[in-house]
């Protein structure tokens, strides 16, 4: 007698794996997680502590493929995303937490950026973090003040200077790597004026305070 899995049962037996069979499912347009999958999508979301390159690149895959699927479906993965944010996992909790901000509940923001504050108190380094991703896209004060608070990404350099100076846009800039470890964040951004482009350089130092300002400070219209 032949016994096959039903298709809940064989889902959560890929979910539980990190093979091939596993990324085939999450690419699949078919796969629709079930609530009790739910769970098992935000695991795979989870860093990978292995030091193979070859399973660090298909585990991050999988991250990604996971992400997806929880965006797509996020209503019905709001509560166990609201328990994944606050998960020793910092890759786990931060994803997690870009999820729940697109939901626009207020529970749901609540319970961000309290896992935010929780976690800078505890000196926790969320700079290039989806924490940092979530905290841009609420743009609230409450965010903002958080956000003063983490070593700055290009993004968080862009929203600074586009609120000093409303109505132009600005975008990233490469700068070389420097090699040396230092108590500041430089920044290569471009913009347009009539018609031409143009660079404007600003570097990010801690206050007194420990906020990330720029320093020294831009002048009050763009050169």
């Amino acid at each position: 007698m032949v016994f096959c899995l039903r298709p809940h049962k064989r889902s959560e037996r890929l979910l539980r794996g990190d093979d091939d069979e596993t990324t085939s499912l999450l690419k699949s347009e078919k796969f629709r997680p079930d609530r009790e999958l739910i769970p098992l999508l935000i695991e795979q979301m989870a860093s990978s502590d292995s030091e193979d390159e070859k399973t660090v690149k298909a585990a991050g895959n999988r991250q990604t493929l996971a992400f997806r699927k929880l965006r797509a479906y996020r209503q019905r993965s709001e509560l166990p995303l609201l328990a994944a944010v606050n998960d020793d996992d910092l890759q786990l909790a931060a994803l997690s937490a870009r999820i729940l901000v697109e939901l626009n509940d207020d529970r749901a923001t609540r319970t961000v950026l309290d896992s935010v504050s929780r976690r800078i108190a505890a000196g926790e380094n969320l700079s290039g973090t989806p924490f940092q991703d979530a905290l841009l896209e609420l743009n609230t004060p409450e965010a903002d003040a958080f956000l003063l608070q983490i070593r700055p990404n290009s993004a968080v350099a862009i929203k600074t200077l586009e609120k000093k100076f409303p109505g132009t846009n600005f975008s990233n800039m490469q700068l070389p790597p420097s090699g040396k470890v230092i108590e500041a964040e430089p920044f290569l951004l471009k913009y347009m004026t009539d018609g031409r482009a143009k660079e404007l350089r600003v570097i990010f130092r801690p206050d007194e305070n420990g906020n990330w300002v720029p320093n020294p400070p831009q002048p009050d219209e763009l050169p």
